[in-house]
């Protein structure tokens, strides 16, 4: 599995270098493949249309990150439809905001600095959101709390996903990878999504700027596994 993460991410940079300015001599053969428009690589010619880069329209917060074990540095949201529920992951970290700290008012303080971690919450419709207390991770002397995972550098940019592929086995159905630069990105494995394990201690991927949120998913077409993140 291993192998097929470090080939597939390094057939993807190949992928992405392509121009799309580069226009095929003869039809391009894309089977049942869903294709997205984001230029006109696969659009011969048009008419009385044209591509538009549609706005997203706020609708409100649907989830607020004010638990102590979240903070003012909680991001990398993953949010994925299961069943009847969806699942969100997310960091809950807390580090030191040093241009709000010099515009305090009175009687205001900077929220505690703690570690990353990695927290879970779930909703029916995708709009009203629980914090289930899992009892799972100790945080300053509570397990009364939504932390999944104990792992700083993993929780960093923790990212999971329901793994499709056929072989995958029922106590690996839910896959994630989590990590930092330099040293690299973690594989996790988990039968239902809340309790995670580490699939091996070494790093799965060690190139490109990994210092972001870091999207893998099993493609069905290739039967690989693909991996996209950002390099410099």
């Amino acid at each position: 599995m291993m192998r097929n993460f470090a080939c597939i991410a390094l057939a993807l940079g190949s992928i992405t270098a392509i121009s799309a300015a580069q226009q095929p001599s003869e039809p391009l053969k894309i089977g049942n493949q869903l294709q997205l428009f984001v230029d006109d690589y696969l659009i011969e010619s048009m008419q009385d249309v044209q591509l538009v880069l549609q706005k997203p329209e706020p609708a409100g917060v649907a989830i607020r990150f004010d638990k102590p074990w979240e903070g003012n540095t909680s991001a990398y949201f993953t949010v994925f439809h299961d069943g009847n529920k969806y699942r969100l992951y997310y960091r809950g970290a807390s580090e030191p905001d040093y241009v709000r700290q010099s515009a305090l008012k009175p009687g205001e303080v900077v929220p505690p600095i703690h570690r990353a971690l990695t927290c879970y919450a779930e909703s029916t419709d995708g709009i009203t959101w629980a914090k289930p207390s899992l009892g799972l991770v100790d945080f300053n002397g509570s397990r009364d709390n939504n932390i999944i995972l104990d792992d700083h550098e993993a929780s960093a940019n923790f990212s999971p996903f329901i793994d499709t592929n056929p072989k995958a086995p029922a106590s690996e159905r839910y896959k994630a990878i989590g990590g930092d630069q330099p040293k690299g990105l973690f594989l996790f494995s988990s039968p239902d999504g809340i309790r995670w394990k580490k699939m091996t201690d070494k790093h799965v991927i060690t190139d490109g700027a990994l210092d972001s949120l870091n999207v893998v998913f099993w493609d069905p077409l290739r039967e690989e596994y693909v991996i996209i993140y950002r390099a410099y």
